[in-house]
């Protein structure tokens, strides 16, 4: 028997483009998943339209197989009304499950839209057996596991819930943990949170030795050989990333694991040499079994410049749109190459038309042969450019058109259909029971049955074909049918006019039914009269340990860490406890362990930073909850949700901006908005290779912070709101956030005296704030 029968398991491809759906598809995955054009974490892919993934939707299902629709971006308050409209859409197209980030999207889904699956995206970082079980209490079907945990840690996980689990087993890393990225939003506004990364971790950066690296670049992962021990870990779902990916590299690497899916047991080691030969053709970068293992060092790839590909070469000379090199590897017309110039920037890619060797064209280059190859652009190359093979054109070759030819074919699930039919001599009627009433009467002309009376068997035989694949009869019944004939061509004339009649007003239904729903959703977006709660008020400070100065001040409330000792005479009122965002394994116990420690010298103030904290507390009610920066809020839907967890302040993004906070002020008076401290660009359970300080090429120096096992780096150049301060007090808000972990006490006395005047602060960012988050 082979891992797939004997445990169920689903091989879930990746595709973002409908040529990479059809490779999926032909290369044997059990489900794919696409996004659409807006709200998609991988936006720079082609992506979908609505009607698209209706027809993915139909396409698969006709083919036994599933479709996942990822919807995993946070989403703006003024992105509401969209949202509402794509998931009435989404709704009709019936995917088997949405893959979600945002509270705001699941709080719309779980309230109006119960008959969408959903799926908890790895961008909700669930890396313990209490984020799993959060999300079983709320409803989610399946959790995407974070990519940053062992068999071990994934095998616990498994014992302590019944949802479906879900585990990337193939593809690109992050060297920060999902949903914990801020890097490209600091750079260029364009956030990794909402689908457009900029991928500034492959990018080169400088040390104090005054060397250049790639300090925060991976290798792709390759689970392939632990595909065994992923499924006895109690992972159902293989997940392949690589929406960004061609459909060569989805062909290649599908086939490479289904291979080893359906092979028996008996025989894994020969098969996995097979798979591992079929991935050598997807041309990916050194691999790693990231997290799986205990042996992590072959995570990160510090040294090796440039991306995904086969090197082939680097570039002699350049003319006009011809470059020629030496070949260190095969290359045939139709492959496709990436020239990759010697700087960090993106590299250009195009397709091989023609080779020639002098004056000679060819149509395969030997190794050590030196080649000239026409290429699209002119001019555009350099010597000593390097020349990577990446997909070699001899995989999946249907073209896009006729993959879109091929989706025509699909049929949409139809709707199945309950009938009821009466006669008289003068009269047959039809009546729909489900899925809703409706009756046609028709006058007809019958004679007396001499033999073979209308029965039930010639109707079943003559209503069955509805003509209409929007439709299938799936019960017909006739009580008490008069012994009379009524000839078939009266009958299948009636049966052309009740079918074309039912489906209109069915399709109307649906389209009065689906447009109410939404006019009801967007009711509840409007902005509540009046708030009466009382503010978050006053500035709150996150530090490690408190000075004294601080804990005397009456305007400032300390955040603190849960390990920080204090006096016994110290007020409780003060301080308010920060729960890690990430706690893996044993680390939960012992914060679990911390959190009762607190609460029996009478403590209740504590702030949770990721959906697993929710479980922390057997009577939230009782104590006085805050939701930290990554319990991301952005809209109100996510501020309902989180009261409803019994959260009583809510932390706005720290990569949030002016328009987007005052517009969900309007929703809660109970905002603490972030105005100063040095930002987190990536949070990560990778250790860098390094000590030195990073530079970028924009001269901002990078820090890094281990704490426990979890790095952290941050940008040397503080976020600051101060000097903004009358903005915020005019949208109604006045409970601030200042994070002075970074700094001396020296330093910390300066500027709180400087945000207290509301004094411009030098050397810093106002990060999204004024130019907005994209």
């Amino acid at each position: 028997m082979s891992l797939a029968s004997r445990y169920q398991t689903e091989l879930l491809a990746p595709a973002g483009s409908v040529e990479a759906f059809f490779a999926a598809m032909e290369a044997g995955a059990d489900a794919v998943y696409c996004g659409l054009k807006k709200f998609s974490a991988r936006a720079k892919a082609k992506n979908f339209t609505l009607v698209e993934i209706e027809n993915l939707c139909a396409y698969t299902h006709q083919y036994n197989c599933k479709l996942y629709v990822p919807f995993n971006t946070l989403i703006k308050e003024d992105e509401l009304p969209q949202l509402i409209d794509l998931l009435e859409g989404l709704a009709q197209c019936r995917p088997d499950g949405l893959i979600i980030q945002d509270l705001g999207v699941y709080n719309l889904i779980h309230q109006f839209f119960p008959e969408i699956p959903l799926h908890a995206s790895t961008q909700m970082a669930i890396h313990n057996a209490a984020g799993v079980q959060m999300l079983e209490q709320m409803g989610f079907e399946r959790a995407v596991l974070a990519r940053e945990l062992s068999f071990a840690e994934i095998k616990a996980i498994h014992h302590e819930t019944t949802i479906e689990l879900e585990h990337f087993v193939h593809g690109a890393l992050c060297y920060s943990i999902s949903g914990h990225c801020l890097f490209s939003s600091f750079q260029t506004g364009n956030s990794g949170n909402r689908g457009g990364c900029a991928q500034p971790c492959r990018r080169q950066y400088s040390q104090q030795n005054n060397t250049s690296g790639l300090p925060f670049s991976t290798a792709d992962l390759n689970s392939l050989c632990h595909v065994p021990e992923l499924v006895q870990s109690g992972i159902m779902s293989f997940k392949i990333e690589g929406r960004m990916k061609n459909s060569e590299y989805v062909w290649n690497v599908v086939r490479a694991y289904r291979t080893v899916l359906d092979c028996p047991t008996t025989n894994l080691p020969d098969v996995i040499q097979e798979g591992e030969a079929i991935l050598k053709e997807s041309y990916g970068r050194q691999t790693t079994a990231g997290f799986l293992t205990k042996n992590t060092t072959t995570i990160l790839l510090p040294h090796q410049k440039g991306g995904i590909g086969k090197n082939a070469g680097q570039i002699k000379h350049v003319r006009g749109k011809a470059i020629t090199f030496t070949s260190r590897i095969t290359l045939h017309i139709g492959d496709k190459l990436r020239i990759q110039p010697k700087t960090d920037q993106p590299g250009t890619t195009f397709t091989i038309r023609d080779i020639q060797i002098g004056r000679k064209r060819i149509k395969q280059a030997r190794p050590r042969q030196t080649i000239t190859i026409s290429t699209p652009f002119y001019d555009h190359f350099k010597t000593d450019d390097h020349i990577f093979k990446i997909s070699s054109g001899r995989g999946f070759t249907l073209s896009e058109e006729a993959c879109r030819r091929r989706l025509t074919t699909a049929t949409i699930t139809p709707t199945p259909i309950d009938i009821n039919i009466s006669c008289t001599t003068q009269t047959f009627t039809v009546t729909t029971t489900a899925p809703c009433t409706y009756t046609e009467i028709y006058n007809i002309e019958t004679c007396p049955a001499q033999k073979s009376p209308l029965n039930l068997t010639i109707l079943t035989k003559i209503f069955k074909k509805t003509a209409h694949p929007e439709i299938i009869l799936h019960n017909i019944q006739a009580e008490d049918l008069p012994p009379l004939v009524i000839k078939p061509s009266r009958l299948k004339a009636v049966r052309r006019d009740f079918y074309q009649k039912f489906t209109l007003k069915l399709e109307k239904r649906t389209q009065n039914q689906a447009q109410r729903r939404i006019e009801d959703i967007q009711h509840t977006l409007t902005p509540p009269p009046s708030l009466t709660d009382p503010h978050a008020s006053g500035f709150f400070i996150q530090i490690e340990q408190p000075h004294q100065d601080l804990v005397t001040d009456p305007d400032l409330t300390l955040i603190l860490p849960l390990t920080t000792k204090l006096n016994p005479q110290e007020t409780r009122e003060n301080f308010i406890w920060d729960i890690p965002a990430i706690l893996y394994g044993s680390a939960w116990q012992k914060i679990q362990k911390q959190i009762h420690e607190k609460q029996d010298m009478g403590y209740k103030k504590f702030r949770l930073n990721n959906i697993s904290h929710f479980m922390l507390f057997k009577n939230p009610n009782k104590l006085q909850l805050m939701a930290g920066p990554t319990l991301y809020c952005l809209n109100q839907k996510t501020i309902h949700i989180l009261k409803q967890q019994n959260i009583q302040q809510i932390t706005t993004s720290l990569e949030d901006d002016k328009i987007n906070i005052a517009a969900i002020r309007k929703h809660s008076r109970k905002i603490i908005v972030p105005i100063y401290g040095k930002i987190p660009l990536m949070t990560s359970r990778i250790p860098l290779s390094t000590d030195d300080t990073i530079t970028t090429p924009t001269e901002e120096k990078l820090h890094s912070r281990l704490t426990g096992e979890i790095t952290e780096i941050y940008a040397s150049t503080p976020f600051s709101l101060s000097g903004y301060l009358q903005d915020l007090h005019q949208m109604g808000i006045s409970g601030f956030l200042i994070d002075l972990r970074e700094h001396a006490t020296r330093e910390r006395q300066v500027i709180l005296t400087d945000i207290k005047k509301n004094k411009i602060i030098p050397r810093t960012t106002l990060f999204n704030y004024r130019r907005g988050l994209v």
